[in-house]
């Protein structure tokens, strides 16, 4: 409790500051109860977020198609985790970040909708100077779509008994568990095995792209359904 001792010689001053402290209290009141929750703000910058991902995913399954070699093979992958936006930005060895997205190819054939995830780094051999652009992880075996799985950090490398190849340098990129595609094949660099690092499943944006708590496995598994994702599905399997 603030306690105000005035004088008769400074009765108005006083109460001049009284005054002024309860029209501060009542802005800050009207503001309060005028403002959203900051958690629905931060619920609503998430869902649109994920939303922009996958409006952006759509037109780098577009050009993947374009390449019939890439097509055939994602005609045949069990999963395939999309970054519309990778940025390389270290000198020397990995380094970088971005946004990504995995969608898991169903027991009829058909694709899951998608769970969002961070990306921490993409490391291909000896890298010099900053790379950027959007990457792709097709993958080829259901060991690697389990990967992804997890709700904790986790890494894909041989250390894990995952191969992950280079697109654009492998001689036969099918053999992989993984494959590593990027429109920008400076990204990836000259090195035929990648790593990926740092990957963790984004519960926020996730649940704030479905509206609800979802569980990972169950979108995955294709228990869960809505329309947000139908152009990128429809992208992935249309002829």
């Amino acid at each position: 409790m603030i306690t105000l001792w005035k004088t008769a010689g400074h009765a108005g001053v006083w109460e001049g500051l009284l005054l002024s402290l309860c029209l501060v209290s009542a802005a800050f009141a009207q503001a309060t109860a005028a403002d959203p929750d900051p958690a629905d703000t931060r619920a609503a910058r998430s869902a649109s977020a994920a939303s922009k991902h996958v409006e952006d995913a759509v037109k780098i399954v577009q050009t993947m198609r374009s390449d019939a070699r890439l097509d055939r093979l994602l005609t045949q992958a069990q999963g395939l985790f999309l970054v519309p936006s990778y940025t390389r930005i270290a000198l020397g060895l990995g380094g970088g970040g971005g946004a990504g997205l995995l969608l898991a190819r169903l027991a009829d054939g058909s694709w899951s909708e998608p769970v969002f995830y961070h990306v921490g780094s993409i490391s291909v051999g000896l890298q010099i100077g900053a790379q950027s652009g959007p990457a792709a992880l097709v993958l080829n075996s259901s060991k690697a779509v389990d990967a992804f799985r997890k709700n904790s950090n986790f890494s894909l490398n041989a250390d894990v008994g995952l191969t992950v190849v280079n697109w654009s340098v492998a001689s036969s990129a099918e053999a992989g568990d993984i494959v590593a595609w990027s429109s920008n094949v400076g990204l990836f660099g000259n090195a035929v095995s990648a790593s990926v690092s740092d990957i963790m499943f984004s519960r926020n944006q996730t649940d704030a792209f479905y509206g609800q708590s979802v569980r990972l496995d169950d979108v995955l598994a294709g228990r869960i359904v809505t329309g947000k994702a139908d152009g990128l599905r429809q992208a992935l399997t249309s002829r």
